[in-house]
């Protein structure tokens, strides 16, 4: 089988006449030897002794010679190469060197604006990006419990970055489980029970937040297909897929060279001495001004009071965070040097993950912030202090009070300016951060 498959290649071509070639030569040569008009040792020694032939002359017959051993090395090198199975060596295609997996962690708090710190994985199609995985072991809300159960986190997050991912899975009834869109008695080795309150249909696709994965939209994967062979083009409608093949993530997982996880729900940076191999992990940590999460949070909420009491939270472990800067495993990144300039940020972290940025990643950042009449996905970026800053015009005095109390520690330690009188807020000549020597 391997053969006819070299023979009926482009390659395959080439053998041919390569064999073809080599058998004429060798009954030329075997005629000749057969007559006694030519030596047997195929040595190709320059002072070969003159042999009597009709018809050639001795630097004719050294050509054949030298041609006749080089068919057979050409021929057992095509050969070699036709019928040896693909390798699985992920490599470089820049240098040709063997390249090693890259394990990067995200870690951020909800409402940081993480999105666009997610899309230079998601939009690279050399990384396996996860996003919110950690929505299937932690059930209630993000922050509310992201320094709780690290034995289950860190067991999951090992097994993501091994590509063994497990089966999530629900209990419909006693010893009745529902897994991937089907119903069984049975549960594969290793799965794992879904957290309640259900985030993300986690059981259902056989992954969280489906629908923020490009590479899970792809049209091959959307048709349930066990293949890690794109086609390029997402379904505008993810919902409307089959759930994910269990085969397919893990193949993917293993092919690309980058595996990267986004994280709101693992807020203990301490937790991580605790992971397995815990060393070989790059992780990239976004702060930014709790001030303008806490109004982003209060419009969920809609409860200034939980708002306030989360916020407390987020800043206990921002503080930790924050005086891990020097590490050299850990990049550290505000919201608000990421919003305003997006290009150097991406290929910033791309450094220090040890990968070149994709051209095509480049341009997408170029293009998604542009300005523009259509304007593009994160097209208020440019405008970037308005945008960044836009939470003064939101909250009232004393909440910016609430907040800096109890972030008052790494506010000053990350480079953001406390206020402390209300046209503070108001005068935008007043800079609520400054730059950050981190």
């Amino acid at each position: 089988m391997h053969l006819h498959g070299a023979l009926t290649s482009s390659r395959g071509k080439r053998l041919a006449l390569c064999v073809l070639a080599t058998t004429f030569l060798f009954v030329v040569i075997m005629r000749s030897t057969a007559s006694g008009e030519l030596e047997t040792d195929f040595g190709l020694d320059s002072q070969t002794q003159s042999i009597p032939m009709p018809s050639q002359s001795e630097s004719g017959l050294s050509k054949q010679k030298e041609e006749f051993i080089r068919q057979q090395v050409d021929f057992e090198r095509l050969l070699a190469d036709n019928v040896t199975e693909p390798k699985t060596t992920i490599v470089k295609a820049e240098t040709g060197q063997k390249q090693s997996k890259t394990n990067v962690l995200l870690i951020t708090a909800h409402r940081s604006g993480s999105t666009f710190l997610g899309e230079l994985f998601n939009r690279n199609n050399n990384a396996f990006y996860m996003f919110e995985p950690l929505a299937a072991v932690q059930g209630p809300h993000s922050t509310d419990e992201c320094d709780g159960l690290t034995p289950e986190k860190n067991a999951y997050l090992a097994s993501l970055f091994n590509c063994t991912l497990p089966v999530i899975y629900r209990s419909v009834k006693q010893h009745l489980f529902s897994y991937g869109g089907e119903t069984s008695g049975n549960l594969p080795e290793g799965a794992i029970k879904e957290s309640s309150p259900y985030r993300g249909k986690c059981s259902g696709n056989n992954l969280c937040f489906r629908e923020n994965h490009r590479w899970s939209c792809d049209k091959a994967i959307c048709a349930g297909h066990q293949t890690t062979k794109l086609t390029g083009e997402t379904v505008p409608r993810c919902s409307t897929c089959k759930p994910v093949n269990h085969q397919t993530m893990n193949g993917l997982c293993h092919e690309r060279p980058i595996t990267a996880l986004k994280l709101i729900r693992y807020c203990d940076l301490n937790a991580m001495e605790l992971l397995a191999n815990n060393e070989d992990v790059k992780t990239i940590v976004l702060f930014r001004d709790p001030r303008g999460i806490f109004i982003s949070r209060n419009k969920i909420f809609n409860n200034a009071a939980r708002a306030i009491k989360t916020i407390e939270k987020t800043c206990k472990y921002y503080h930790q965070a924050v005086q891990k800067v020097k590490e050299k495993r850990i990049f550290s990144i505000r919201y608000e040097d990421m919003s305003s300039d997006p290009l150097t940020t991406a290929q910033t972290i791309y450094e220090f993950i040890g990968h070149l940025i994709p051209s095509e990643l480049s341009d997408w950042i170029e293009r998604s912030t542009s300005e523009s009449a259509s304007g593009g996905t994160y097209s208020t970026v440019r405008n970037s202090t308005a945008t960044m800053t836009a939470w003064r015009k939101s909250i009232s005095f004393e909440n910016a009070l609430a907040v800096q109390n109890h972030c008052a520690d790494f506010m000053r330690l990350a480079g953001y300016n406390l206020v402390a009188k209300p046209i503070d807020l108001s005068n935008n000549s007043y800079p609520v951060f400054t730059k950050w020597n981190n």
